[in-house]
């Protein structure tokens, strides 16, 4: 009955009536619809902006304030932190990232972990890292690592010494490596130097420098400290600038340039103010350069 009833009631209306009533129905739909829509919409974006937003990037900064103050194990904890955080269009940065991470294991002793760090980042075909030789970096880590651990010393020595032979100039590095490493001066200045006639920039050249200034700053060979020094803030590998320029300012206190060291250790403080061992410097020369003239006692002290 109900049915017939609206039957004969939709009959009776006009034609404007009809139209009307269709057009009404339509924008209900219309309606529908768009508010579907639009809640799909925001639900997408709302998914896409919780992919988009993390803590990675505060989690890497903290890692970088505390790497540049030489905390590395602090360092490594936040890089981990911030590679654990998921977040969109963010490879380049974390691959940036993991550079830093290896750089910590590297800086802390920790061989085995930077290697592993440096195997992973060869695995990748970004274009990012086209400017880094990981091959030799992972070189680097595992020569450290074998001489740090002992495991397999002599026949590793023997079989980098062969590679050596044949013109291999990285072997020369990893020699060079496990010399300093075991306290073998002599032949770690040998194999460094013979690494250094082939290649004088790129991976492994701040260490190499850094380690060859430091041998001779201690032997106050302070003309052949200069040039390793000099060789190492051109060659343009980061891993250990920071302490190529600690020890430019060594080499001035060495001799006796107090003002151009005090400068040096001025611009080193700023560019890592939380490091404690460049602010101990700085302050030391502080007092080197900016004497206090005022007497400590007066003439009316005497008088007395």
């Amino acid at each position: 009955m109900k049915k017939d009833k609206l039957f004969e009631e939709e009959n009776n209306l006009s034609i404007d009536e009809k139209i009307k009533k269709d057009q009404q129905k339509r924008m209900v739909h219309i309606i529908l619809v768009l508010s579907l829509f639009s809640l799909v919409l925001l639900s997408l974006a709302a998914f896409m902006i919780s992919q988009m937003i993390s803590q990675k990037e505060e989690f890497r900064e903290e890692g970088i304030k505390a790497y540049n103050a030489s905390s590395y194990v602090e360092a490594e904890n936040d890089f981990l932190k911030s590679l654990d955080e998921k977040q969109w269009f963010s490879e380049n940065m974390d691959l940036d990232t993991k550079l830093y991470l290896a750089s910590a294991y590297m800086r802390n002793g920790e061989f085995e972990n930077a290697s592993h760090v440096y195997a992973e980042l060869q695995k990748s075909t970004n274009s990012y890292l086209k400017s880094y030789d990981l091959i030799t970096m992972k070189g680097l880590a595992d020569a450290l690592l074998a001489c740090q651990t002992g495991q397999d010393y002599t026949s590793y020595i023997e079989d980098l010494k062969k590679e050596s032979e044949r013109g291999n100039h990285t072997a020369d590095l990893y020699l060079g490596t496990c010399y300093q490493q075991t306290g073998d001066e002599e032949n770690m200045v040998t194999y460094y130097q013979k690494y250094l006639t082939e290649n004088t920039s790129g991976a492994g050249s701040s260490y190499i420098n850094y380690q060859l200034s430091s041998y001779y700053l201690a032997k106050k060979d302070f003309a052949t400290a200069k040039t390793y020094i000099d060789a190492g803030l051109a060659s343009g590998d980061q891993a250990y600038m920071d302490l190529i320029r600690f020890n430019e300012i060594v080499y001035y206190e060495g001799m006796l340039d107090f003002d151009t060291a005090f400068s040096k250790a001025e611009s080193l403080t700023n560019d890592m103010p939380e490091n404690d061992t460049y602010k101990n410097e700085y302050d030391f020369l502080y007092t080197r350069t900016h004497i206090d003239e005022t007497p400590v006692h007066t003439e009316g002290d005497a008088a007395q």
